[in-house]
């Protein structure tokens, strides 16, 4: 349903008059399931929640009631014997109201991908080596209110002493292209290899004011993966990841946490990362996955930094209608040098981050589906402005076409 890792978000008028209209045009769709157009995927999911901290603040809370919603269409059509193109266009948000409605973020990606055969018979689990050749790219519109955390408002500085609201200081557009090969050989076991490129732009800069950097960034990741099957029931994988964020303008800082002109900022990122995934018949699942992460700051290493993550799910059939999935995730992060607010007398950063959720979801049909999703989010960071409880919880409808 709606995943709180990377929450997206689209467009409110999507939200309120469009999806309505796709709701019914997809139910009427579902009547005439047999005549569905071949390689096409619609969804759509529309919920209604409360957040009992919308603005995520330590000291105070602000609850809020929020519609969170995700629309996706997909189109795959193969190409010959050995090749498949597909095209994706999504759009997802929450979007909050009444006075915390600045809270939420708005979303729009348009994705595209082309996959190619080399090797092989296209079966899975055969005998013969097999080989795959992908290439993708993505456009993506991020629209996200900048709020103070401390405050709970709108973020403002001073501009020749006149109050500048930066309300508009995330909203980004995204470009991304990458490719992967994949080999399944011997049997049972992927061994792939992923490079991704990505542009950010952030819409607005503003650059005729002091202290307010450019964030503008370009990411290069690659990554390396292999996957092998013990029999049905396990699942084995192990990740390493090794990427590249260069901001264009954003100064340096150097070991006193003070900003270096002139010199812009880089961040080296290594990470290492297990899964193993076991099922237990048709009715259960669990996973537990975990990670370790370094980030180097090429300049002095004033950003450099560790942390480790685990993350451990179960999802089971409570009924052939009855879906349950229980999930925890937790990361610690610590900083050799960086301290709290750029202060050399204040402690090193050491964060800490929970998250537990639970989602249920009951099957009315093939095409629709129910379900109920809450979460509770505890960060603890050393600079206490930036530390907040949060719980989050929504009900929603999903179909599909």
């Amino acid at each position: 349903m709606f995943r709180r890792k990377s929450i997206r978000h689209g467009h409110a008028t999507i939200a309120v008059v469009a999806l309505p209209a796709l709701t019914l045009f997809m139910t009427a769709a579902d009547a005439r399931a047999q005549s569905r157009v071949p390689g096409l995927d619609l969804r759509a999911n529309l919920g209604l929640g409360h957040d009992t901290n919308s603005f995520r603040e330590a000291t105070t809370a602000d609850p809020g009631t929020f519609f969170p919603y995700d629309i996706l269409a997909r189109y795959e059509t193969p190409l010959g014997q050995k090749s498949t193109w597909s095209l994706g266009v999504k759009a997802s948000g929450e979007e909050y109201v009444g006075e915390v409605s600045d809270g939420g973020e708005r979303n729009f990606d348009l994705g595209t991908e082309w996959s190619h055969r080399l090797l092989g018979d296209g079966r899975r689990h055969s005998d013969r080596p097999t080989l795959r050749v992908a290439a993708h790219g993505a456009f993506e519109i991020n629209r996200r209110k900048y709020i103070s955390r401390a405050d709970g408002e709108e973020y403002t500085v001073d501009f020749q002493g006149v109050p500048m609201p930066l309300g508009d200081r995330y909203n980004s557009r995204d470009l991304q292209t990458g490719t992967e090969i994949a080999l399944e050989w011997p049997r049972d076991t992927e061994w792939s290899v992923l490079y991704d490129l990505r542009h950010r732009n952030y819409d607005e800069d503003y650059t005729d004011i002091t202290d307010v950097d450019r964030l503008d960034n370009r990411r290069s990741k690659a990554e390396f993966r292999v996957t092998r099957d013990l029999g049905r029931p396990l699942r084995l994988r192990a990740e390493y990841s090794y990427e590249i964020t260069d901001y264009y303008d954003r100064p340096v800082r150097d070991l006193q946490g003070d900003q270096v002109q002139g010199v812009a900022q880089s961040f080296y990122r290594n990470s290492w990362s297990g899964q193993v995934r076991w099922r237990a018949g048709r009715s259960m699942h669990a996973s537990l996955e975990a990670g370790w992460a370094v980030r180097r700051d090429p300049y002095q290493g004033y950003y450099d930094s560790q942390e480790w993550s685990i993350e451990p799910q179960l999802q089971f059939d409570a009924t052939p209608r009855l879906e349950i999935q229980i999930g925890y995730g937790y990361v610690h992060r610590t900083y050799e040098r960086a301290r709290v607010a750029f202060d050399a007398l204040q402690p090193l950063r050491d964060d800490r981050e929970h998250e537990l959720s639970m989602e249920t979801s009951y099957q009315l049909n093939p095409q629709s589906a129910v379900f109920f999703v809450v979460e509770h989010d505890a960060v603890d960071e050393m600079n206490p402005l930036y530390s907040y409880d949060r719980t989050r919880s929504w009900a929603g409808y999903q179909l599909r076409y």
